[in-house]
């Protein structure tokens, strides 16, 4: 409709008639503009030149070495089994999902990526009633406890551990 009014205006009136009716559209459509999308236009232009920080951010824990993903996988992996026999890879994919990890894995790359971790998948589990991929309890690595810090300057006969 403005474009018509335009046309009309700059055939009718001359060039300088279409610029004004040109303007007073685009103002006018400006003032309507709601005040988030104008919000959210500001945040991107203040972020892409916002230069970058020079310091690591402090509130960010370092990155997890491979070893504890892998052990925090298992702990998880124990805790969803409880106490059954094992559990299907099918549930603890929609758990991950359910708390938003691991969404762009399905079941079979969920598989490769826990058996690229050194645990175990069983082509058939039966976990309540139902036989299907799963990883069993016995298969689980067994957890090495951390060792003691070895006593310093103690003498055998004063450490408190020593048996004669």
């Amino acid at each position: 409709m403005a474009h018509g009014i335009t046309l009309y205006a700059a055939i009718h009136y001359g060039g300088w008639a279409a610029v004004v009716i040109a303007v007073a559209w685009t103002t006018a459509v400006a003032l309507f503009v709601p005040r988030e999308y104008l919000e959210r236009v500001a945040r991107r232009i203040e972020q892409r030149d916002a230069p970058e920080p020079a310091e690591p951010d402090v509130d960010h824990p370092p990155a997890a070495t491979p070893e504890e993903v892998s052990a925090a996988t298992i702990d998880w992996i124990r805790s969803r089994i409880a106490d059954s026999n094992g559990v299907h890879l099918s549930d603890l994919l929609a758990h991950a999902h359910a708390h938003g990890l691991q969404t762009d894995l399905d079941v079979g790359a969920f598989r490769a990526v826990l058996e690229g971790w050194g645990i175990p998948v069983r082509q058939q589990l039966k976990v309540g009633g139902r036989n299907r991929p799963g990883i069993h309890r016995i298969d689980l690595p067994i957890r090495q406890p951390a060792d003691p810090a070895p006593l310093k300057n103690a003498e055998p006969s004063t450490s408190p551990n020593y048996l004669p």
